[in-house]
């Protein structure tokens, strides 16, 4: 059975949104491809990803190369957004600066004569880069996060560096996210705070009432109240949750023995991707203790 112009366009389309392709790239490309204007397309990608990166950087009459070495110099905005790690820096810098001087500019100047498959390998590297482009979108940026806590980032900053810093504040960017929110007026200890069911020594009944999972320290850790507020909660586990944070690492302190770890010695990527996923565990955890949903360890 033969299919008519129309229904390939349908068929083609639904093939890319399902391989996950920006929707707007689709639409200024897949006819291009269909009619073998392979240069052309590569030139409306580049064309798109340009937009996109003015709109990002707010460099109105900028060429896609300027852009580049805009957001990568030593000051620019991506080289903040990834002084975390100098290997994802240097990567994603090399990436955008090949695209550009390697297809953007023949593109736009000469008949280059890309080949069907040359042009869908250059459609989708620029697919990645606008995916790559709204990731670091998404990155929280210095001053990103209330006040109060900027502040203890910038005292802890002089201690360890940016670099270390920037993965704190997008672990604790990724907390709110989460839907784990901070009382931001606090200043010295800051709780990231789930509802539980607590039921206090002077309630006749427990109730449902916010409880800190942890505390930003002002003296550049994370503290868990593990034995002095966790031990409220009605139906808690306790003691799984204490065995996982001392496996990051964290050691046993003060009146209640509660846990904390420094920034000064935890402050890699992966200790942040681990704690994070406790952190979202230890969350459901507090909301099944509501719900009466129990959760596996």
């Amino acid at each position: 059975m033969l299919l008519t112009d129309d229904e390939m366009k349908i068929v083609r389309d639904s093939v890319e949104r399902q391989a996950g392709f920006d929707e707007e790239l689709i639409k200024r490309c897949s006819s291009l491809i269909h009619i073998k204007a392979f240069d052309e397309a590569v030139r409306n990608a580049f064309v798109l990803l340009e937009e996109k990166m003015r709109k990002a950087l707010n460099k109105e009459n900028a060429t896609g190369y300027q852009m580049v070495q805009f957001a990568f110099s030593a000051n620019g905005p991506f080289t903040k957004l990834l002084s975390h790690d100098q290997l994802e820096y240097e990567g994603t810098r090399d990436l955008f600066a090949g695209a550009f001087r390697l297809y953007r500019n023949p593109a736009a100047h000469t008949i280059v004569g890309y080949s069907a498959g040359e042009a869908r390998g250059i459609i989708s590297l620029v697919d990645l880069l606008i995916k790559r482009l709204e990731k670091l979108g998404s990155m929280p940026q210095i001053g990103s996060l209330p006040g109060s806590m900027e502040t203890i980032l910038a005292d802890v900053q002089k201690g360890i560096g940016l670099p270390a810093t920037n993965r704190i504040r997008l672990f604790l960017h990724e907390c709110l996210k989460t839907d784990i929110p901070a009382r931001s007026s606090a200043k010295q200890w800051i709780p990231f705070r789930k509802y539980a069911l607590v039921k206090h020594d002077h309630w006749d009944t427990p109730k449902s009432h916010p409880i800190a999972i942890f505390y930003l320290m002002a003296t550049g850790g994370l503290w868990f109240p593990v034995n002095q507020y966790y031990n409220q909660i009605v139906g808690l586990d306790t003691q799984h949750i204490i065995s996982d944070l001392k496996q990051l690492g964290f050691k046993s302190t003060g009146k209640y023995q509660d846990l904390f770890i420094s920034f000064t010695t935890h402050n890699q990527q992966a200790f942040f991707d681990n704690l994070l996923v406790l952190i979202k565990r230890i969350a459901q955890n507090f909301e099944a203790t509501i719900t009466g949903n129990s959760l596996s360890k």
